[in-house]
């Protein structure tokens, strides 16, 4: 059986949800594209930050500090991380976090 899923424009690509290990990032590679979650957490701040850094031509490591919401954190509208095949790649996110012990659960959704 062939699935396909589309929100409006943008075809979904990849979806799913990874339990992690605490202190572990998590890796998920998409063709020739490599994406690395990292956790770390700030207790001299509050504030919820993203950072993407583009390590290669074909690796980005999203960075997610403080978040450590029971009930979830996450970006509002798809992020565009690079290109696959010649189309733009979007990504949107949710992680959850019972507390710093345990690992963090990232539900993930990649568009094309």
């Amino acid at each position: 059986m062939d699935v396909r899923i589309k929100l409006g424009e943008h075809e979904v690509l990849a979806a799913g949800s990874v339990i992690g290990n605490p202190q572990t990032p998590i890796q998920i590679e998409i063709e020739n594209l490599s994406i690395t979650f990292r956790f770390e957490n700030n207790d001299d701040e509050a504030t919820k930050r993203v950072n993407i850094t583009n390590q290669s031509p074909t690796s980005v490591e999203i960075t997610c500090n403080n978040f450590d919401n029971p009930t979830g954190t996450g970006n509002r509208v798809p992020i565009l991380i690079g290109t696959l095949n010649g189309r733009d790649l979007y990504f949107s996110y949710r992680v959850y976090a019972l507390n710093g012990e345990v690992g963090k659960l990232l539900h993930y959704t990649f568009y094309v």
